[in-house]
């Protein structure tokens, strides 16, 4: 049975009416005049195409089906939307700043820093914190037993927990120790023993885990200053540019200068021969650091863009360790001696050692000539410190037994092993020796004026000589008044 046209125009419109259209669409006033049958292309493509087109009575725009309802408005729907959603917010973590190849490449930079009172505090953070490009990250000032420590890093290093994330971690490989400031009033000897006890931390780590028949040496010198040595590199002594270096800031420079390369600002000064202002009667002048900035710029550029300078540094750092060394085994053998625990078998591999080391830039014989003129007197005044006794103690029975005794390094290869228990000598001049053995010759001094005025006594004895003796005596002392 067909449907009458009048019914289905009638549910089309009831559809159209339904549908919702969001914006009416202007039609413009002129008509479309209806193209001509000459302008037509009857063989193109596209009026074969809008020819197919279905016109709007067809059945597909106009179907028989129920109308749909209607659409809310547009803002009610974004608004019921909106409510519906949770959006996170994501923040991305921020960009870690790219290292350098200096600062690759830099290793560890262990810094000390005295401050005299009047100079600028701020010139270390300056330092590390103002337009350097070398350092990615920069740790906060922590307290310590010795001061302030900050920990700086030139480099990233990478880890992986174990889930397999991957992240990255500051390598803390500056750090910058800086002492309580001083000033004249201060206790030097105080300071000075607590920047020794900072000093000889790495010394004591470093001393523990080297045999101690093992000598000096350019094997030894080479490891002590690889970039990732365990030493401090250098002691900055940063002094008022308002008035010259006193007696105070001298001293710190001669006490500390053998155990640390010390850098100051500005430079101390010097007499005509080049040697620093000191107090007279020291043996040999205090050897600082050979790198001398003049400026905080050209400090920065030493320490960060010179790996030259840098190495130079952990030479001399270097250095001073075996030096100390040195020091510390020649007072171990004294004690030992002392208390009859140094074998006489000593062998003599250390010194075979040092002959067949490899060549390389360190030079033993320019070492023994900065460090070894005032190597008796270091000796000596490391033995009225007298703490050498608690590292001895250390060493047990069984060590000394088998020939593992605290003999480190004779002073030089010409100075043979002690054999049939005799003691090496030292320093035969050494003024403090001479005159403890002045003072042990008094004794038998006496003895023998004792014995000669006992044989005078003997002969005084008979009475015919007391008497000529006193009759001359009487006649001599009138004799030289009646001249008179």
């Amino acid at each position: 049975m067909t449907s009458s046209p009048s019914g289905s125009m009638s549910t089309s419109a009831t559809t159209l009416r339904a549908y919702h259209f969001p914006e009416p669409v202007s039609i413009p006033s002129t008509p479309i005049s209806s193209p001509s049958p000459g302008n037509s292309l009857p063989d193109s493509p596209l009026s074969d195409s809008i020819s197919s087109l279905p016109s709007v009575s067809s059945s597909f725009f106009f179907s028989s089906a129920a109308a749909s309802p209607p659409h809310p408005h547009s803002s009610q729907l974004d608004h019921s939307v909106s409510q519906g959603l949770i959006i996170p917010s994501l923040s991305l973590p921020t960009a870690l700043r790219r290292s350098t190849p200096y600062g690759q490449t830099l290793g560890n930079l262990r810094v000390l820093v005295l401050v005299r009172r009047g100079a600028d505090p701020s010139l270390i953070p300056a330092l590390v914190l103002d337009d350097n490009e070398d350092i990615v990250d920069v740790g906060s000032w922590d307290e310590t037993e010795y001061g302030r420590t900050m920990k700086a890093s030139t480099d990233w290093v990478e880890h992986s927990d174990t889930g397999g994330l991957e992240k990255f971690e500051p390598l803390r490989n500056v750090e910058f120790i800086e002492f309580p400031v001083y000033d004249s009033e201060t206790d030097l000897d105080e300071l000075i023993d607590n920047v020794k006890s900072c000093l000889q931390n790495p010394f004591l780590s470093v001393s523990d885990i080297l045999h101690p028949k093992h000598r000096t040496s350019s094997v030894l010198s080479n490891l002590l200053s690889s970039p990732n040595s365990p030493l401090y590199t250098a002691l900055i002594l940063l002094l008022p540019t308002s008035k010259l270096p006193d007696s105070s800031d001298l001293r710190l420079v001669v006490d500390l200068a053998p155990y640390i390369p010390v850098i100051s600002l500005p430079i101390l000064p010097k007499d005509g021969d080049g040697c620093l202002v000191e107090k007279p009667g020291r043996i040999q002048s205090p050897k600082v650091s050979c790198f001398k900035p003049r400026t905080l710029a050209a400090l920065r550029a030493g320490l960060f863009r010179s790996p030259e300078i840098v190495a130079q540094l952990r030479s001399e750092a270097a250095d001073r360790f075996m030096r100390w060394r040195e020091v510390e085994c020649a007072v171990a053998d004294i004690f030992s001696i002392r208390n009859g625990a140094l074998s006489p078998d000593i062998s003599p591999s250390g010194y075979h050692n040092a002959q067949r080391s490899s060549p390389s830039s360190w030079d033993k014989a320019r070492w023994e000539s900065e460090w070894m003129p005032t190597f008796s007197v270091d000796v000596a005044k490391r033995l009225r410190e007298g703490t050498i006794t608690q590292r001895i103690k250390e060493f047990s029975q069984d060590e000394t037994k088998f020939g593992y005794v605290p003999k480190t390094c004779p002073f030089a290869e010409t100075v043979p092993s002690p054999v049939f228990g005799r003691n090496p000598m030292y320093d035969p001049l050494h003024l403090p020796s001479l005159l403890v053995f002045s003072i042990s010759l008094l004794g038998p001094l006496r003895e023998r004026f004792d014995g000669s005025l006992s044989f005078v006594w003997d002969a005084l004895e008979q009475v015919q000589v007391r008497v000529a003796l006193l009759g001359g005596f009487v006649v001599g002392l009138g004799v030289g008044l009646v001249i008179r």
